[in-house]
């Protein structure tokens, strides 16, 4: 490791504390390195910890910015500087709204590690991001598993810098005399997250204090431990209530309703994400307590339409059957 003031020091060794051997020692990497601080940080650490000379920076047009021409070359030098194979994106900029953008970056750059054939995809996401992101979800009316924030690792995906405030990398980058750009995107308010930022946090901090926020990511990985928890317990009580064959398989009404109620929706989501091909996370709040009345009264001959399933309450029994995409849903039918 070179020679770095003391504070700079502590936060890479900090780093390197952070990453795991399979990642450490991963055969090859994709950096996402958009040029600004926190991802321009991420490949410096990074290449004090290994030779990037083997990984990919891979850098995304969303084709929204003039400014992104200035980026791309900032990103490719940086690269060259490290011995790292630079690849470039580019988006049609057609797509503006927030989920749309995300959506597409993350497509292009999983593209890229598929092309190179790369272990992990890494991103440059802070701490400040997960204070950013709980909050976006909780306006959202996100559930515990929304407010667990962005998970450090998921599948593939890795995010090393979680745990550092963009502050911090900030002075990491000036130590090292590293340059960075400023992306005039995040100065747009019309975008949810930009308004959390530019605008709610700071009032935030203003009214209640600096550092009011700093315990949500810790609250956040309580939270995930707690839905990993839940998920489990769900999933041992959808084994015994689930009757029948794989391709017909049915909810038993009595022991639906016995578990605890911090469980039953989790029950209902993983029985009917698997009967209807839609992924969990897609069934609402709403749609889940709908089954739930359907499953209490289910002492009669009862039916429901879902968005792609119908769900029949008959002789104590919940059964599925998925509907072609598009169908359009019909109110709850009943007799008996």
């Amino acid at each position: 490791m070179p020679r770095l003031p003391r504070e700079q020091h502590a936060l890479a060794a900090r780093f390197k504390g952070r990453l795991a051997d399979d990642l450490r020692f991963s055969p090859k990497v994709v950096l996402a390195v958009s040029g600004g601080a926190d991802s321009m940080a991420l490949l410096e650490l990074w290449s004090l910890e290994r030779d990037v000379s083997v990984d990919v920076v891979a850098y995304v047009d969303h084709g929204l910015r003039p400014e992104a021409a200035n980026e791309v070359a900032e990103v490719r030098r940086a690269a060259e500087r490290h011995g790292a194979t630079f690849r470039f994106a580019a988006l049609d900029g057609t797509r503006s709204d927030e989920a749309s953008l995300r959506d597409s970056r993350y497509a292009a750059l999983w593209h890229i590690v598929e092309a190179v054939d790369a272990a992990f995809l890494l991103t440059g996401h802070t701490r400040d991001d997960q204070v950013e992101t709980i909050l976006h979800r909780l306006v959202r009316g996100a559930g515990r598993n929304g407010l667990a924030g962005m998970r450090e690792r998921r599948g593939a995906l890795a995010r090393p810098l979680l745990d550092f405030r963009r502050e911090e990398l900030r002075a990491f980058l000036r130590a090292l005399s590293v340059e960075w750009c400023e992306d005039s995107s995040n100065r747009d308010n019309r975008y949810l997250r930009n308004r959390l930022r530019n605008e709610v946090i700071p009032q935030l901090e203003r009214e209640l204090g600096d550092g009011c926020l700093d315990h949500l990511p810790d609250m956040a990985r309580l939270w995930a431990a707690e839905e990993a928890y839940l998920e489990s317990e769900a999933a041992r009580f959808g084994s015994v209530a689930e009757r029948g064959a794989t391709r017909d398989r049915r909810l038993e009404t009595a022991i639906l309703l016995s578990a605890p109620r911090a469980l039953r929706t989790r029950i209902t989501k993983r029985w009917l994400a698997a009967r209807s091909g839609r992924p969990p996370e897609s069934f609402t709040r709403a749609e889940l307590e709908r089954v739930l009345e359907l499953a209490e009264r289910s002492n009669g001959d009862c039916s429901i339409d879902l968005a792609g399933v119908t769900v029949h309450a008959c002789d104590g029994e919940l059964r599925a059957t998925s509907r072609p995409a598009g169908e359009r849903e019909r109110q709850g039918e009943c007799n008996g």
